[in-house]
């Protein structure tokens, strides 16, 4: 069994030497030179002689966001129904939602309300106020405007 793993690597390094002097030998060629001066420096100083033809141009499919792209899975619209106290934190949130056996698709369920939260308390008609926390390891205080 040793034999057979010994014979396989010096077959494989026979294959890298091989694969390593092809290598070397197109590095140093003089029609690869354009193509090999963009590898090294990332700069097109020689044009290469060969282009390569554009491909043609496809229409465009409307773009159809998949179940809970761009919509935050409906978490906003699940906290706005939620009936949360005057004054309440993310765990207050989490817990509701939790009660109200809401299916979250990401990982974190904390930042996902922390970021519903940062939206519904922002813009031209906020949902929620900020009111205090958030500092030194207190949790953010919202209210309903």
């Amino acid at each position: 069994m040793s034999e057979d793993f010994n014979q396989q690597v010096a077959q494989r390094e026979k294959q890298r030497a091989a694969k390593i002097a092809m290598f070397l030998q197109l590095v140093n060629d003089a029609d690869c030179a354009p193509y090999v001066a963009i590898l090294r420096n990332g700069h097109n100083e020689a044009k290469p002689s060969v282009t390569a033809k554009p491909a043609p141009a496809k229409k465009k499919e409307p773009f159809v966001p998949p179940a809970g792209f761009k919509t935050g899975n409906r978490i906003r619209e699940a906290i706005c129904a939620l009936s949360l106290p005057h004054q309440f934190t993310p765990d207050d949130v989490l817990n509701g939602l939790a009660a109200a056996k809401f299916e979250f698709t990401g990982h974190d369920l904390k930042h996902s309300i922390r970021d519903a939260l940062a939206v519904l308390s922002k813009g031209k008609n906020p949902v929620f106020k900020w009111v205090g926390g958030g500092q030194g390891g207190k949790p953010k205080i919202y209210e309903r405007v």
